[in-house]
């Protein structure tokens, strides 16, 4: 009869069967199988790839929404986008911030860029934070659809119920888009808004700063342009920058004959108009000046006889999109905001007035 095998050893003998079991289950690989991937596949090279998760981000009126959408159109169309090349594959738009508006757009790309008819939209509430049931949806969509680029826009609005700031919902939404690259592969692309103080990046808790596989800021430039620059690439090369302006887009007439406008996202150079009158007056002028491109854009008509050939609107519907657009700011702060840019920017020779029509002057 054997003796009994003293505790000490027997816990020690535990441990050890533990810890291989432990070790069983790691994929361990030596470094000698690494090779270099000379075929990774890529939707957009350098800044969009399968199964990864990128943020764009930017503050009210900068354009990323209209950036978003020309990319996933892009894409879809195996169009090259800022000189990178693409691969043409199918994409879902979650349009969380209002159906017409993208419709619009979408009309407009169509138009200009031909039809894409393998890029799909969904354009109603979605909470994806916390009704595992829409998480689902999605998922069993981009399956269906065999979807490789799925834009979430926004983070705001896709995670109804949670707190940006607060690391624990954060996270969980980070969670989510894991999910859902994981069991589809697709590359999950979050449109993202700036705080108050914009040089900060993305509102919101840093965790989806880490977890980000690519981001990329979009702002309005010195001179009137817009322009994006990589910020993080995590397997790729950042700090490029490339510019681009919206072009408005005649889409024809309403049923009252009054015309439909929008804009599209026409390439520039990085920094081609910081230069001029422009480069002189002050952030909070600039923004106004935003606010009037895309009222004119949106809501501009045919100017009245006696006036030149532009497209002219009221000062009524340029604090309208001035309210639209910046959520931190009071309705009477907006309204002062405009009253002292037409100021300026009157003198700055960028607009004319007569009343009650504003309109930009040509350069």
């Amino acid at each position: 009869m054997s003796e009994p095998i003293p505790l000490a050893v027997a816990e020690a003998q535990e441990r050890r069967q533990r810890a291989n079991r432990r070790a069983a289950a790691l994929m361990v690989h030596s470094s000698s199988l690494c090779r270099l991937d000379r075929e990774r596949r890529y939707l957009l090279k350098g800044l969009i790839y399968p199964a990864e998760l990128s943020v764009w981000y930017g503050p009210p009126g900068c354009g990323k929404t209209f950036l978003a959408q020309y990319i996933a159109h892009s894409i879809e169309r195996g169009r090259a986008v800022f000189g990178r090349r693409v691969s043409r594959a199918s994409t879902l738009y979650l349009a969380l911030e209002g159906e017409s508006g993208f419709r619009k757009r979408m009309a407009a790309l169509t138009q200009v860029g031909g039809e894409a008819p393998n890029l799909f939209f969904y354009a109603q509430p979605l909470n994806l934070f916390s009704d595992g049931a829409a998480i689902a949806g999605v998922i069993d969509a981009v399956r269906e659809r065999s979807i490789e680029l799925l834009v979430v826009d926004t983070l705001s609005r896709s995670m109804s119920g949670g707190n940006e700031n607060a690391p624990d919902d954060m996270t969980q939404m980070i969670g989510i888009f894991d999910r859902i690259r994981a069991e589809t592969s697709a590359h999950v692309m979050v449109i993202h808004h700036t705080g108050k103080d914009i040089d900060r990046g993305g509102r919101g808790h840093t965790s989806l700063k880490g977890a980000a596989d690519v981001e990329v800021e979009v702002k309005r430039a010195i001179g009137g342009a817009r322009s994006l620059r990589v910020v993080k690439a995590r397997d790729d090369s950042d700090g490029h920058s490339h510019g681009f302006r919206l072009k408005v887009i005649d889409l024809g007439t309403d049923a009252d004959g009054d015309a439909i406008t929008t804009c599209v996202v026409e390439e520039c150079d990085a920094g081609a108009e910081n230069e001029g009158p422009e480069a002189r007056l002050s952030k909070g002028t600039l923004q106004a000046l935003d606010w009037l491109r895309e009222a004119i854009a949106e809501y501009g008509e045919p100017a009245p006889a006696g006036l030149p050939m532009v497209r002219v609107i009221t000062k009524d519907k340029w604090i309208f999109v001035g309210k639209k657009r910046t959520t931190e700011t009071t309705d009477d702060a907006v309204r002062r905001a405009i009253a002292r840019a037409i100021t300026h920017l009157t003198v700055a020779k960028l607009i004319a007035v007569s009343a009650p029509h504003i309109w930009l002057m040509e350069r």
